[in-house]
Protein backbone atom coordinates (compact mmCIF):
# COMPACT_ATOMS: atom_id res chain seq x y z
CA UNK A 1 0.00 0.00 0.00
CA UNK A 2 1.27 3.50 -0.85
CA UNK A 3 0.86 6.57 1.35
CA UNK A 4 -0.18 10.02 0.02
CA UNK A 5 3.53 10.90 0.15
CA UNK A 6 4.29 8.17 -2.39
CA UNK A 7 6.01 5.91 0.12
CA UNK A 8 5.19 2.31 0.71
CA UNK A 9 3.53 1.50 3.98
CA UNK A 10 6.14 1.54 6.73
CA UNK A 11 7.02 -1.47 8.83
CA UNK A 12 6.81 0.96 11.79
CA UNK A 13 3.07 0.84 12.34
CA UNK A 14 0.75 0.28 15.27
CA UNK A 15 -2.96 -0.51 15.42
CA UNK A 16 -5.40 1.75 17.23
CA UNK A 17 -9.11 0.87 17.21
CA UNK A 18 -8.92 -1.08 13.93
CA UNK A 19 -7.10 1.81 12.29
CA UNK A 20 -3.53 1.51 11.06
CA UNK A 21 -1.30 4.24 12.51
CA UNK A 22 1.84 4.73 10.47
CA UNK A 23 4.95 5.79 12.33
CA UNK A 24 7.96 7.37 10.63
CA UNK A 25 11.49 7.77 11.93
CA UNK A 26 13.61 10.92 11.78
CA UNK A 27 15.20 10.06 8.45
CA UNK A 28 11.82 9.41 6.81
CA UNK A 29 10.26 12.54 8.33
CA UNK A 30 13.20 14.71 7.30
CA UNK A 31 12.79 13.45 3.73
CA UNK A 32 9.02 14.13 3.79
CA UNK A 33 9.62 17.68 5.07
CA UNK A 34 12.67 18.28 2.83
CA UNK A 35 14.85 19.04 5.86
CA UNK A 36 18.12 17.71 7.18
CA UNK A 37 17.87 15.37 10.18
CA UNK A 38 19.79 17.97 12.21
CA UNK A 39 17.15 20.62 11.45
CA UNK A 40 14.41 18.12 12.28
CA UNK A 41 15.91 17.44 15.72
CA UNK A 42 16.38 21.19 16.27
CA UNK A 43 12.66 21.72 15.58
CA UNK A 44 11.84 18.81 17.90
CA UNK A 45 13.95 20.26 20.72
CA UNK A 46 12.24 23.66 20.44
CA UNK A 47 8.79 22.05 20.43
CA UNK A 48 8.00 23.18 16.88
CA UNK A 49 7.08 19.68 15.68
CA UNK A 50 4.23 17.49 16.90
CA UNK A 51 5.31 15.36 19.87
CA UNK A 52 6.96 12.10 18.84
CA UNK A 53 6.29 8.63 20.19
CA UNK A 54 9.24 7.11 22.04
CA UNK A 55 9.46 3.31 21.86
CA UNK A 56 12.36 2.16 23.98
CA UNK A 57 15.16 4.29 22.57
CA UNK A 58 13.48 4.84 19.20
CA UNK A 59 11.78 8.11 18.29
CA UNK A 60 8.88 7.98 15.81
CA UNK A 61 6.23 10.43 14.65
CA UNK A 62 2.63 9.58 13.76
CA UNK A 63 2.25 10.37 10.08
CA UNK A 64 -1.39 11.37 10.60
CA UNK A 65 -0.32 14.04 13.14
CA UNK A 66 2.36 15.32 10.76
CA UNK A 67 -0.22 15.59 7.96
CA UNK A 68 -2.58 17.55 10.24
CA UNK A 69 0.27 19.82 11.34
CA UNK A 70 1.18 20.53 7.69
CA UNK A 71 -2.49 21.13 6.79
CA UNK A 72 -2.68 23.75 9.57
CA UNK A 73 0.35 25.54 8.11
CA UNK A 74 3.00 24.10 10.47
CA UNK A 75 1.99 26.32 13.41
CA UNK A 76 4.53 27.14 16.08
CA UNK A 77 3.51 26.38 19.66
CA UNK A 78 2.09 29.22 21.73
CA UNK A 79 4.46 30.12 24.55
CA UNK A 80 2.80 30.73 27.93
CA UNK A 81 3.29 34.19 29.41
Amino acid sequence: MTTPFGQSESKNAERRDDELVELVNARELAKILSLSERTLYRLKSTGELPKPVVLGGSVRWRLSEIRQWIAKGCPRPVKPK
